[in-house]
């Protein structure tokens, strides 16, 4: 995902940046982004000489997203699995519906461990900030000319 925000803050190698101000991702279907601007966090890995209030492109690449996809959706999964599992071992006599109850109640528990480990532990996978853009050549990407 490519995305043209305009720089608000910049604290170190890290970056706030306010996108969809200039509809400059076409073909993103959110609505709210375009009409309230998504406010998010990049990293400047490339040292780019940046300030305040400068348009720069941003990318996330797929394999990221998925990779992050991956931490936060896998140990849930494990954890219903073993929840459902061992309760079969340790409670031979329950039913299917306790041990699903109990691999259920061991999904939530797994989001909400996933939760905090993300919110102390933040992932090195921030978009990254890949050029800086000026007001023309963002206007030239977004409205293509018209041809005679």
């Amino acid at each position: 995902m490519k995305e043209i925000g305009r720089i608000q803050n910049i604290s170190g190698d890290m970056v706030t940046i306010k996108g969809g101000e200039i509809s400059a991702c076409v073909g993103c279907s959110n609505s709210e982004c375009k009409g309230n601007g998504n406010i998010f966090t990049a990293k400047n890995s490339l040292n780019l000489p940046i300030h305040e209030g400068q348009l720069v492109e941003v990318e996330n690449k797929a394999s990221t997203t998925f990779i992050q996809g991956l931490e936060v959706l896998l140990p849930p999964v494990v954890l219903f699995i073993l929840g459902y599992i061992l309760t079969g071992r340790f409670a031979p006599a329950s039913s299917d519906d306790v041990r699903v109850g109990i691999g259920v109640a061991a999904l939530f528990l797994g989001f909400f461990i996933m939760y905090w480990v993300k919110k102390l532990l933040p992932s090195s996978g921030a978009p990254q900030i890949t050029r800086i853009v000026n007001d023309y050549s963002a206007a030239i990407a977004i409205e293509p000319m018209e041809q005679n």
